[in-house]
C-alpha cells in the first residue's frame, strides 16, 4: 500500500465494500493511504487494526482526523469473561485473574505454564516494540526499569521527580515515557482530584496496569497472590 495513486487503490480493491488492514501501524504511508481511499472510492469500508501505539504515528494521526472512528479493545473484564464462564467458577478462579491477568490467551487456557510463558513472550517481544520502532524511546533499559519499579509499588503515591530521581533521568523524559505507556494502555495514571487542573499535574499519583499479568511478567513472579 505504499502507492498513494486512487487509481491504483481502486484496481487493488474492485468490487469489495469491506476493506481490513491488519497491523496498520507498519504500512507505510498507511494515515495518507487510508484518506485517499476515504476520499476517492465511495461505499468502501476500511477496518484497520493496529496495535496500541496505532496513534502514536503522527501520519495516522494527520491524514485521518475527522474521517474516522476509533475503538479500544483491552483485556477480557470479568462482565465479559461471564459471558463464557459461570460467576460461580469466576469466584473460585479469582486468585488466577489477578496472577495472570486476562488477555484472551490467557483465559482460553488451563495450563499454567503456558500462561507464564505467553505473558513472557508478550513482556519480550511486543511490550515495546512499536514504541523503539517509532523511534520513541531512546534509553530502552531504563524504560524497563521504570515499568519494573511501578510493578512493585503498584497502588502506592509517586511523582515524576521521585521517580527521575530514582531511575537518574531527567524528569521531562520521565514524563514522557509515563505519557507513552498510559497511550500503549500498559499503564493507567491515577491523579488526585482537584478544582484546578495545575494542582493535579504537581501532586503525587498512583499508577496501575491494565493487566496484572503484565505486571506480574514485568516482575517475572506469578506467586499466588494469597502466598504473599
Amino acid at each position: 500500500m505504499e502507492s498513494q495513486d486512487d487509481l491504483q487503490f481502486k484496481k487493488l480493491i474492485g468490487g469489495a465494500k469491506l476493506l481490513i488492514i491488519d497491523e496498520a501501524q507498519r504500512v507505510k504511508n498507511i494515515g495518507l493511504n487510508m484518506k485517499i481511499i476515504h476520499d476517492n472510492i465511495p461505499g468502501v469500508k476500511v477496518i484497520a487494526t493496529g496495535s496500541s501505539c496505532f496513534d502514536l504515528a503522527s501520519d495516522i494521526k494527520e491524514s485521518m482526523a475527522g474521517r474516522d472512528f476509533r475503538f479500544q479493545l483491552h483485556p477480557f473484564s470479568i462482565q465479559e469473561i461471564s459471558q463464557k464462564i459461570s460467576l460461580i467458577d469466576i469466584t473460585q478462579n479469582i486468585q488466577d485473574y489477578l496472577v495472570y491477568g486476562s488477555y484472551p490467551d490467557v483465559i482460553n487456557s488451563n495450563d499454567n505454564e503456558f500462561k507464564e510463558e505467553f505473558l513472557a513472550n508478550l513482556v519480550d517481544n511486543y511490550l515495546f516494540k512499536d514504541m523503539l520502532e517509532f523511534d520513541l524511546v531512546k534509553k530502552s533499559s531504563k524504560l524497563v526499569e521504570l515499568l519494573r519499579y511501578l510493578a512493585y509499588c503498584i497502588g502506592s503515591e509517586v511523582t515524576a521527580n521521585s521517580l527521575a530521581n530514582r531511575l537518574e533521568l531527567g524528569k521531562e523524559t520521565v514524563e514522557k515515557y509515563l505519557d507513552l505507556l498510559e497511550q500503549c494502555f500498559i499503564i493507567k495514571i491515577i491523579r488526585p482530584y482537584n478544582k484546578k487542573i495545575i494542582n493535579e499535574v504537581k501532586h503525587p499519583f498512583k499508577v496501575y496496569f491494565w493487566d496484572l499479568g503484565i505486571r506480574n511478567a514485568l516482575l517475572e513472579n506469578f506467586t499466588d497472590f494469597l502466598t504473599f
